[in-house]
């Protein structure tokens, strides 16, 4: 939302994440396709096997004799980073809301992403950046069939 409105008021703070990605020689690491680690003892905060998301088997529907897997690590937001989870603090809380503001007043303008919503402790994963979209008749409900 900030970068839509050209960081006029600021820009808001995030948190990055990084990844560390291995082939492993066995066909099953951990049966599910994210492990989420809240404990303050492991480094990473989640796990992804990916081969559960879609691509597990073979042709014949036979398990792979490999999996990948990914490490899911928190970090601070660099520059050139891309900005996974927003900073859930008093001053940005204040930011976001004076963002909201200006939003509130774009009426053929959605806002999606971590931002478009207050409740930032959601873990389903949505596209990290702001996406726009100019939506005409957005009230009608025709736009909303499905078919």
């Amino acid at each position: 939302m900030d970068a839509y409105f050209g960081y006029k008021l600021g820009a808001l703070q995030y948190r990055s994440v990084r990844f560390e990605t291995e082939t492993l020689d066995t066909d099953n690491y951990q049966g599910n396709a994210v492990v989420n680690y809240t404990d303050a003892e492991t480094p990473y905060t989640r796990i992804i096997e990916h081969k559960w998301f879609e691509f597990g088997k073979d042709e014949n529907g036979n398990d792979l004799p490999k999996t990948i897997i990914s490490r899911e690590y928190s970090s601070e937001m660099e520059p050139g980073d891309e900005p996974y989870y927003p900073v859930n603090d008093a001053k940005n809380g204040a930011l976001y809301a004076e963002y909201k503001k200006l939003a509130d007043a774009e009426p053929k303008v959605i806002f999606g992403g971590r931002w478009a919503s207050t409740n930032t402790t959601t873990w389903i994963r949505s596209s990290p950046l702001c996406w726009i979209a100019a939506i005409p008749n957005c009230n009608d409900p025709r736009r909303h069939r499905r078919g």
